[in-house]
């Protein structure tokens, strides 16, 4: 993996953004991070022939579209129901195949080879939770309590009624 766009204004965004750094030598190279938030223009460009990997955040479906066809590979990895309706949206309006695979109870990887993405949602975890079950299984039991407790106050599950 050679870059990783993350939310920028959002703390699940920069523990998504830390877990993948800290453990950038699973992927062979340095990893170049990228802060990004919504309404920000981003060059898409910059990311052509690479695998790139966007976290907690999105851009509208088409310029979505743009960016995975430019990269190596493209994968997006978040836990908004909001994103997700628009990218089955979107999907059904270009008359894309959009390929299911659960990986477990709590993550499910949408693959729309027509977009060259690769997308992984859960409705139960927050993306730092997500990153760190993808890129980093062997975190420590530490590190993964931190990361489970940021996710369970951007997903709301620190409270004993959902808002």
């Amino acid at each position: 993996m050679e870059n990783c766009i993350y939310h920028s204004k959002d703390l699940d965004g920069l523990c998504s953004a830390a877990v993948m750094y800290a453990n950038q030598k699973n992927f062979g190279e340095q990893l170049s991070l990228v802060g990004y938030d919504y309404g920000q223009k981003l060059d898409t460009r910059r990311f052509k022939g690479k695998i790139t990997v966007m976290i907690d955040v999105s851009m509208e479906m088409d310029r979505m579209e743009t960016l995975g066809k430019g990269c190596l590979e493209f994968i997006w990895i978040d836990h908004h129901i909001s994103a997700k309706d628009k990218l089955f949206a979107y999907c059904e309006e270009k008359g894309y195949d959009v390929k299911v695979n659960e990986l477990n109870s709590l993550i499910t990887c949408y693959d729309v080879k027509q977009m060259n993405m690769v997308y992984y949602y859960s409705d139960k975890l927050s993306a730092c939770e997500i990153a760190a079950s993808l890129y980093a299984p062997n975190i420590g039991k530490k590190r993964k309590k931190v990361v489970g407790m940021l996710g369970q106050y951007d997903t709301w599950r620190n409270t004993e009624e959902k808002q």
